[in-house]
């Protein structure tokens, strides 16, 4: 498992968290996955205050499966249908591209970090059949 675009992590507001670094960040997971079946992503983070409105474009093996709006900036679970053939067997790359990203509190970064989101958590699981639509 790799990852880029990602600060270490770090405790935060009582959590395990790593912020975003720049524009994008990646993270590579390796997977059992059937590319026939659908899973579901859900993603719990949170958007810097000095970004907002915030929009987070996902690209799963480079097919663009969600673009999520963060008008505020309190921590909020999103769950994310990954349709057939986007996962694979193996290694599959999660990317994460930010509409905009500050300095930390707002200002321009003196290292030229510029974040945008706090992540606590990702998770990857089939989708319930029940929940698809026809």
């Amino acid at each position: 498992t790799g990852r880029g675009g990602f600060g270490r992590d770090e405790r935060r507001e009582g959590r395990t968290v790593s912020w975003s670094e720049g524009a994008a960040s990646w993270l590579d997971l390796d997977l059992a996955a059937d590319p026939r079946t659908a899973y579901r992503m859900r993603l719990l983070a949170r958007p810097v205050e000095t970004t907002l409105p915030q929009t987070v474009e996902i690209r799963i093996n480079d097919v663009e499966v969600a673009l999520i709006e963060y008008p505020t900036p309190i921590w909020r679970e999103e769950s994310v249908t990954i349709p057939p053939g986007v996962l694979r067997s193996g290694r599959n790359r999660f990317g994460f591209a930010y509409a905009r990203t500050a300095g930390a509190g707002g200002s321009p970064a003196s290292d030229g970090r510029g974040v945008a989101m706090l992540f606590d958590r990702l998770e990857v699981a089939e989708q319930d059949p029940r929940s698809l639509t026809p």
